[in-house]
Protein backbone atom coordinates (compact mmCIF):
# COMPACT_ATOMS: atom_id res chain seq x y z
CA UNK A 1 0.00 0.00 0.00
CA UNK A 2 0.78 3.55 -1.03
CA UNK A 3 0.75 6.28 1.66
CA UNK A 4 -0.98 8.50 -0.61
CA UNK A 5 -3.81 5.94 -1.29
CA UNK A 6 -3.60 5.33 2.94
CA UNK A 7 -4.17 9.19 3.67
CA UNK A 8 -6.69 9.65 0.75
CA UNK A 9 -9.13 7.20 1.44
CA UNK A 10 -8.75 9.48 5.20
CA UNK A 11 -9.79 12.89 3.16
CA UNK A 12 -12.72 11.03 0.68
CA UNK A 13 -14.27 9.57 3.79
CA UNK A 14 -14.30 12.91 5.43
CA UNK A 15 -16.12 14.99 3.51
CA UNK A 16 -17.76 18.25 4.18
CA UNK A 17 -16.42 20.42 6.66
CA UNK A 18 -12.87 19.60 5.85
CA UNK A 19 -10.09 21.34 4.20
CA UNK A 20 -7.01 19.14 3.66
CA UNK A 21 -3.12 19.88 2.50
CA UNK A 22 -0.27 17.16 1.80
CA UNK A 23 3.34 18.28 2.89
CA UNK A 24 6.15 16.30 4.75
CA UNK A 25 5.27 17.03 8.04
CA UNK A 26 8.04 17.69 10.82
CA UNK A 27 9.57 15.95 12.65
CA UNK A 28 8.84 12.87 10.99
CA UNK A 29 9.91 13.53 7.91
CA UNK A 30 7.11 11.73 5.71
CA UNK A 31 4.34 12.78 3.92
CA UNK A 32 1.11 13.56 5.93
CA UNK A 33 -1.93 15.66 5.67
CA UNK A 34 -3.20 18.76 7.51
CA UNK A 35 -6.85 19.15 7.99
CA UNK A 36 -8.61 22.32 8.62
CA UNK A 37 -12.00 22.12 9.71
CA UNK A 38 -14.84 24.52 9.15
CA UNK A 39 -15.42 25.09 12.84
CA UNK A 40 -11.65 26.14 13.53
CA UNK A 41 -8.74 24.06 14.44
CA UNK A 42 -6.49 21.47 12.78
CA UNK A 43 -5.01 18.20 12.69
CA UNK A 44 -1.77 16.65 11.08
CA UNK A 45 -2.30 13.01 10.38
CA UNK A 46 1.05 11.23 9.89
CA UNK A 47 0.70 7.55 8.72
CA UNK A 48 2.65 5.11 10.94
CA UNK A 49 3.98 1.70 10.96
CA UNK A 50 3.07 -1.08 13.63
CA UNK A 51 4.67 -4.26 13.94
CA UNK A 52 4.53 -5.81 17.63
CA UNK A 53 5.50 -2.82 19.79
CA UNK A 54 7.74 -1.22 17.79
CA UNK A 55 6.25 2.38 15.49
CA UNK A 56 8.16 3.89 12.68
CA UNK A 57 7.12 6.13 10.02
CA UNK A 58 8.20 5.38 6.58
CA UNK A 59 7.00 4.72 3.15
CA UNK A 60 4.45 1.87 3.24
CA UNK A 61 5.76 -0.11 0.42
CA UNK A 62 7.70 -3.41 1.11
CA UNK A 63 7.86 -1.79 4.30
CA UNK A 64 6.19 -4.74 7.14
CA UNK A 65 4.23 -3.27 9.88
CA UNK A 66 0.13 -2.43 10.13
CA UNK A 67 -0.37 1.11 9.18
CA UNK A 68 -1.76 3.03 11.20
CA UNK A 69 -3.58 7.13 11.20
CA UNK A 70 -1.53 9.46 14.01
CA UNK A 71 -3.87 12.28 14.56
CA UNK A 72 -2.32 15.28 16.15
CA UNK A 73 -4.55 17.61 16.99
CA UNK A 74 -3.61 21.73 17.74
CA UNK A 75 -4.47 21.17 21.34
CA UNK A 76 -2.07 18.44 21.71
CA UNK A 77 -4.04 15.61 21.62
CA UNK A 78 -2.80 12.23 20.08
CA UNK A 79 -5.10 9.46 18.48
CA UNK A 80 -3.42 6.18 16.93
CA UNK A 81 -6.07 4.10 14.91
CA UNK A 82 -5.80 1.33 11.73
CA UNK A 83 -9.56 1.39 11.59
CA UNK A 84 -10.70 4.49 9.26
CA UNK A 85 -14.27 4.40 10.73
CA UNK A 86 -12.47 4.86 14.08
CA UNK A 87 -10.18 7.78 12.82
CA UNK A 88 -12.92 9.49 10.66
CA UNK A 89 -15.53 9.03 13.79
CA UNK A 90 -12.87 10.46 16.40
CA UNK A 91 -12.01 13.26 14.09
CA UNK A 92 -15.46 14.54 13.46
CA UNK A 93 -16.05 14.13 17.28
CA UNK A 94 -12.95 16.55 17.55
CA UNK A 95 -14.03 18.92 14.82
CA UNK A 96 -17.70 18.94 16.51
CA UNK A 97 -16.51 19.62 20.07
CA UNK A 98 -13.84 22.51 18.81
CA UNK A 99 -16.18 24.09 17.07
CA UNK A 100 -19.05 24.32 19.26
CA UNK A 101 -17.71 27.70 20.94
CA UNK A 102 -17.30 29.46 17.54
CA UNK A 103 -20.57 28.16 16.49
CA UNK A 104 -22.32 29.43 19.46
CA UNK A 105 -20.43 32.91 19.14
CA UNK A 106 -21.19 33.12 15.34
CA UNK A 107 -25.19 32.33 15.99
CA UNK A 108 -24.98 35.44 19.14
CA UNK A 109 -23.23 37.61 16.18
CA UNK A 110 -26.44 36.71 14.40
CA UNK A 111 -28.92 37.20 16.37
CA UNK A 112 -27.07 40.48 17.80
CA UNK A 113 -28.92 43.20 20.19
CA UNK A 114 -32.23 44.65 20.27
CA UNK A 115 -35.41 43.47 19.00
CA UNK A 116 -33.98 39.80 18.42
CA UNK A 117 -34.33 37.31 20.67
CA UNK A 118 -31.29 36.11 22.59
CA UNK A 119 -30.18 32.15 22.29
CA UNK A 120 -32.13 30.15 24.78
CA UNK A 121 -29.98 27.58 27.10
CA UNK A 122 -31.06 24.31 25.24
CA UNK A 123 -29.76 25.83 21.95
CA UNK A 124 -26.26 26.73 23.21
CA UNK A 125 -26.86 23.07 24.92
CA UNK A 126 -27.90 21.23 20.87
CA UNK A 127 -24.25 23.57 19.68
CA UNK A 128 -22.35 22.39 21.88
CA UNK A 129 -22.97 18.62 21.82
CA UNK A 130 -21.30 16.43 19.58
CA UNK A 131 -22.88 13.98 17.48
CA UNK A 132 -22.52 10.10 18.81
CA UNK A 133 -20.06 8.43 16.17
CA UNK A 134 -22.73 5.82 14.07
CA UNK A 135 -19.96 2.93 15.36
CA UNK A 136 -20.87 3.72 18.64
CA UNK A 137 -24.76 3.79 17.79
CA UNK A 138 -24.11 0.45 15.88
CA UNK A 139 -22.57 -1.58 18.03
CA UNK A 140 -23.50 -4.56 19.74
CA UNK A 141 -27.02 -3.89 18.05
CA UNK A 142 -29.27 -6.74 17.12
CA UNK A 143 -30.34 -7.37 13.34
CA UNK A 144 -32.86 -4.44 12.46
CA UNK A 145 -31.99 -2.51 16.05
CA UNK A 146 -31.03 0.88 13.64
CA UNK A 147 -33.44 3.15 14.46
CA UNK A 148 -30.95 5.14 16.58
CA UNK A 149 -28.57 5.43 13.98
CA UNK A 150 -30.13 6.18 10.92
CA UNK A 151 -31.87 9.19 12.68
CA UNK A 152 -28.02 9.74 13.51
CA UNK A 153 -27.13 9.68 10.07
CA UNK A 154 -29.67 11.72 8.41
CA UNK A 155 -28.38 14.71 11.20
CA UNK A 156 -24.97 14.65 9.80
CA UNK A 157 -23.05 15.72 6.60
CA UNK A 158 -23.80 13.00 4.13
CA UNK A 159 -21.09 12.04 2.58
CA UNK A 160 -19.43 11.71 6.42
CA UNK A 161 -21.97 9.35 7.38
CA UNK A 162 -21.74 7.60 3.97
CA UNK A 163 -18.02 6.68 4.69
CA UNK A 164 -18.40 6.24 7.97
CA UNK A 165 -21.05 3.29 7.44
CA UNK A 166 -18.97 1.79 4.14
CA UNK A 167 -16.38 1.75 6.19
CA UNK A 168 -18.04 -0.06 9.05
CA UNK A 169 -19.70 -2.63 6.49
CA UNK A 170 -16.41 -3.40 4.88
CA UNK A 171 -14.55 -4.38 8.24
CA UNK A 172 -17.41 -6.35 9.95
CA UNK A 173 -19.14 -9.25 9.02
CA UNK A 174 -23.16 -11.19 9.35
CA UNK A 175 -25.91 -9.09 11.53
CA UNK A 176 -23.38 -6.04 12.27
CA UNK A 177 -22.70 -5.49 8.46
CA UNK A 178 -26.37 -5.66 7.38
CA UNK A 179 -26.84 -2.91 10.11
CA UNK A 180 -24.39 -0.79 8.39
CA UNK A 181 -26.00 -1.48 5.26
CA UNK A 182 -29.73 -0.21 6.06
CA UNK A 183 -28.40 2.48 7.86
CA UNK A 184 -26.71 3.99 4.63
CA UNK A 185 -30.05 2.68 2.62
CA UNK A 186 -31.79 5.67 4.08
CA UNK A 187 -29.26 8.15 3.19
CA UNK A 188 -27.98 6.55 -0.28
CA UNK A 189 -27.58 7.82 -3.27
CA UNK A 190 -27.09 6.51 -6.98
CA UNK A 191 -23.47 6.79 -6.68
CA UNK A 192 -23.48 3.97 -3.47
CA UNK A 193 -25.45 1.50 -6.10
CA UNK A 194 -22.15 -0.61 -6.90
CA UNK A 195 -20.70 -1.16 -3.49
CA UNK A 196 -24.34 -2.32 -2.35
CA UNK A 197 -24.72 -4.60 -5.25
CA UNK A 198 -21.39 -6.03 -4.21
CA UNK A 199 -22.81 -7.77 -1.60
CA UNK A 200 -25.53 -9.27 -3.06
CA UNK A 201 -22.86 -12.05 -3.08
CA UNK A 202 -22.60 -12.28 0.62
CA UNK A 203 -22.86 -15.31 2.61
CA UNK A 204 -25.08 -14.31 4.93
CA UNK A 205 -28.96 -13.90 3.81
CA UNK A 206 -29.28 -10.84 6.59
CA UNK A 207 -26.83 -8.94 4.18
CA UNK A 208 -28.13 -10.09 1.14
CA UNK A 209 -31.75 -8.97 1.94
CA UNK A 210 -30.44 -5.63 2.62
CA UNK A 211 -28.03 -5.08 -0.42
CA UNK A 212 -30.91 -6.29 -2.54
CA UNK A 213 -33.17 -3.16 -1.07
CA UNK A 214 -29.83 -0.97 -1.37
CA UNK A 215 -29.99 -1.92 -4.97
CA UNK A 216 -33.53 -1.47 -5.62
CA UNK A 217 -33.60 2.05 -4.08
CA UNK A 218 -30.68 3.19 -5.94
CA UNK A 219 -32.21 2.13 -9.09
CA UNK A 220 -28.48 0.73 -9.88
CA UNK A 221 -29.43 -1.70 -12.61
CA UNK A 222 -26.40 -3.40 -13.51
CA UNK A 223 -27.30 -5.62 -10.96
CA UNK A 224 -29.52 -7.12 -12.27
CA UNK A 225 -27.50 -10.39 -13.67
CA UNK A 226 -26.14 -10.44 -9.64
CA UNK A 227 -30.44 -10.23 -8.33
CA UNK A 228 -30.53 -12.95 -11.14
CA UNK A 229 -28.16 -15.53 -9.73
CA UNK A 230 -30.46 -15.19 -6.35
CA UNK A 231 -33.62 -15.86 -8.52
CA UNK A 232 -31.98 -18.80 -9.43
CA UNK A 233 -30.73 -20.11 -6.15
CA UNK A 234 -34.83 -20.62 -4.95
CA UNK A 235 -35.20 -24.26 -3.74
CA UNK A 236 -38.63 -26.34 -4.20
CA UNK A 237 -39.74 -24.74 -0.96
CA UNK A 238 -41.81 -21.28 -1.69
CA UNK A 239 -41.45 -20.62 1.87
CA UNK A 240 -37.90 -20.90 2.25
CA UNK A 241 -35.14 -18.56 2.93
CA UNK A 242 -33.92 -19.45 -0.24
CA UNK A 243 -37.08 -19.05 -2.21
CA UNK A 244 -38.40 -15.52 0.06
CA UNK A 245 -34.34 -14.33 -0.88
CA UNK A 246 -35.63 -15.27 -4.77
CA UNK A 247 -38.93 -13.27 -4.57
CA UNK A 248 -37.19 -10.46 -3.10
CA UNK A 249 -34.36 -10.63 -5.60
CA UNK A 250 -37.15 -10.82 -7.97
CA UNK A 251 -39.26 -7.79 -7.02
CA UNK A 252 -36.17 -5.89 -7.41
CA UNK A 253 -35.57 -6.91 -11.31
CA UNK A 254 -38.93 -5.84 -11.84
CA UNK A 255 -38.67 -2.11 -10.32
CA UNK A 256 -35.06 -1.69 -11.71
CA UNK A 257 -36.79 -2.58 -15.20
CA UNK A 258 -38.05 0.83 -15.24
CA UNK A 259 -41.82 -0.81 -16.56
CA UNK A 260 -44.68 -2.01 -14.49
CA UNK A 261 -46.70 -4.34 -15.64
CA UNK A 262 -45.76 -7.66 -17.81
CA UNK A 263 -43.13 -5.41 -19.30
CA UNK A 264 -40.93 -5.43 -16.27
CA UNK A 265 -39.93 -8.53 -16.57
CA UNK A 266 -40.80 -9.36 -20.32
CA UNK A 267 -37.56 -6.98 -21.22
CA UNK A 268 -35.29 -9.82 -19.63
CA UNK A 269 -36.69 -12.35 -21.72
CA UNK A 270 -34.55 -10.69 -24.74
CA UNK A 271 -31.43 -10.79 -22.60
CA UNK A 272 -28.36 -11.73 -23.89
CA UNK A 273 -27.58 -13.28 -20.61
CA UNK A 274 -28.61 -16.52 -20.59
CA UNK A 275 -28.95 -16.84 -16.83
CA UNK A 276 -31.17 -13.59 -16.66
CA UNK A 277 -33.61 -14.68 -19.26
CA UNK A 278 -33.92 -17.92 -17.13
CA UNK A 279 -34.06 -15.81 -14.51
CA UNK A 280 -36.62 -13.85 -15.74
CA UNK A 281 -38.93 -17.15 -16.73
CA UNK A 282 -38.46 -18.05 -13.22
CA UNK A 283 -39.82 -14.92 -11.84
CA UNK A 284 -42.92 -15.41 -13.49
CA UNK A 285 -43.24 -18.36 -11.52
CA UNK A 286 -42.22 -17.20 -8.30
CA UNK A 287 -44.12 -13.45 -7.85
CA UNK A 288 -48.26 -13.06 -7.94
CA UNK A 289 -49.67 -11.58 -11.18
CA UNK A 290 -46.12 -11.01 -13.02
CA UNK A 291 -48.20 -11.14 -16.34
CA UNK A 292 -47.35 -14.05 -17.67
CA UNK A 293 -50.74 -14.16 -19.95
CA UNK A 294 -49.31 -11.08 -21.41
CA UNK A 295 -46.16 -12.45 -22.06
CA UNK A 296 -47.24 -15.65 -23.41
CA UNK A 297 -45.75 -15.11 -26.92
CA UNK A 298 -41.98 -14.52 -25.55
CA UNK A 299 -42.09 -17.30 -22.97
CA UNK A 300 -43.08 -19.78 -26.08
CA UNK A 301 -40.75 -17.83 -28.12
CA UNK A 302 -38.27 -19.04 -25.50
CA UNK A 303 -39.09 -22.87 -25.66
CA UNK A 304 -36.69 -22.70 -28.86
CA UNK A 305 -33.68 -20.91 -27.29
CA UNK A 306 -30.47 -22.23 -27.29
CA UNK A 307 -29.89 -22.67 -23.98
CA UNK A 308 -31.36 -25.42 -22.56
CA UNK A 309 -32.06 -24.61 -18.77
CA UNK A 310 -34.12 -21.55 -20.48
CA UNK A 311 -36.09 -23.73 -22.69
CA UNK A 312 -36.69 -25.82 -18.95
CA UNK A 313 -37.69 -22.49 -16.93
CA UNK A 314 -39.95 -20.95 -19.88
CA UNK A 315 -41.86 -24.38 -20.06
CA UNK A 316 -42.67 -24.08 -16.27
CA UNK A 317 -43.71 -20.52 -16.74
CA UNK A 318 -45.84 -21.29 -19.29
CA UNK A 319 -47.91 -24.01 -17.18
CA UNK A 320 -47.89 -21.85 -14.31
CA UNK A 321 -50.63 -19.96 -15.23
Amino acid sequence: METIAFLEALVRALGRGWSARYGIIAPYGVIGVTLTTDTGGTAEVVPSLIRGVVVTWSPFVFTPGTPHYDVYTDDGVLTRTAVLADAIAWLERWRRSRGAVGQVTARLARVGAGRRRPLRTTEVDELATPLEPLADALRGKRLGEIKRARELATRRDHATAAGELLAIARRTTGDARANALGVLIAIARPEHGPELASYLGDPERSVQRVAIDGVKRTGYAAAVPALAALVLGRDSKPSSAKSRLATAAATAMKVLSGRRGAAALAGYLSSDDPRVREAACVAFTLLTNPGTKQARPLLERLLGDGDPRVVRAARRALATR
